[in-house]
């Protein structure tokens, strides 16, 4: 028989209005990682308290943009050199302004084949896995 309880045991702890937590405790614990007092998860939770949001922020994504796609990094690279340049009084912000514009729809064409190249990959990863299914005799329908 398994050790693994068949439905998961909520926290002790009661939330903020005095209605009882409905998350799943911790392992070896009746307390959830809000509610737990062991020095070691409220180490983790003070951490991740102190990181709170960091890597979803504009910047943060901006950078995974520019990182994952040379079209992203090209077309970013671009627009900061024109900031200097409008900065520096060697363009005019009009200019800038325009490269901005046509940035936009630029931006939203990468980001949709970006999604098309992933939904390909997803379809390719299910039928790859129901035909490893089928191939085990397990009919697949849906």
């Amino acid at each position: 028989m398994s050790d693994i309880p068949s439905t998961p045991k909520h926290c002790a702890g009661k939330t903020a209005n005095g209605k009882p937590c409905t998350q799943t405790i911790l392992v070896d614990g009746v307390y959830c990682v809000a509610h737990a007092e062991t020095a070691e998860v409220i180490h983790l939770r003070d951490a991740a308290r102190a990181d709170g949001g960091h890597a979803r922020s504009n910047a943060a994504r901006l950078m995974k943009l520019v990182k994952a796609d040379p079209l992203h990094s090209d077309l970013f690279t671009k627009l900061a050199i024109a900031f200097e340049e409008v900065h520096d009084g060697v363009i005019a912000p009009n200019v800038a302004n325009a490269m901005a514009s046509l940035s936009r729809p630029m931006l939203a064409l990468i980001t949709s084949l970006d999604e098309a190249k992933r939904l390909s990959a997803v379809e390719a990863s299910v039928a790859s896995i129901l035909e490893t299914l089928e191939s085990y005799g397990r009919r697949v329908t849906g």
